[in-house]
């Protein structure tokens, strides 16, 4: 399966949600779904898409290290973090050091 970025995937979960249709997203119902703000695929002023992303996978399985759902499109970013970023980041150690 072919990976997109956080909020394409989310935008790509509520199409499958919705059986695919555009029109069906934007008629959503569910106005609680961590994705309701973002189904539209475009990120709202202070928040944050992997910890939307982490909130919804809590919501879909009791946890989400045992999480087994890998064809799902969100199924990469359930940690909340973006693997492609990995090692990107972060404090180096000389500041690690002056914060002590």
């Amino acid at each position: 399966m072919k990976r997109f970025p956080p909020l394409k995937s989310v935008r790509r979960y509520c199409l499958w949600c919705m059986n695919g249709q555009a029109r069906e997203v934007s008629l959503c119902p569910s106005d609680d779904c961590p994705f309701y703000p973002l189904r539209f695929g475009k990120r709202k002023q202070g928040m944050s898409t992997l910890k939307m992303i982490k909130a919804k996978c809590k919501d879909c399985a009791e946890s989400v290290k045992k999480c087994d759902f890998i064809d799902c499109q969100i199924y990469p970013y359930r940690f909340g973090h973006n693997p492609a970023r990995q090692g990107i980041g972060g404090s180096s150690p000389f500041l690690f050091k002056k914060r002590s």
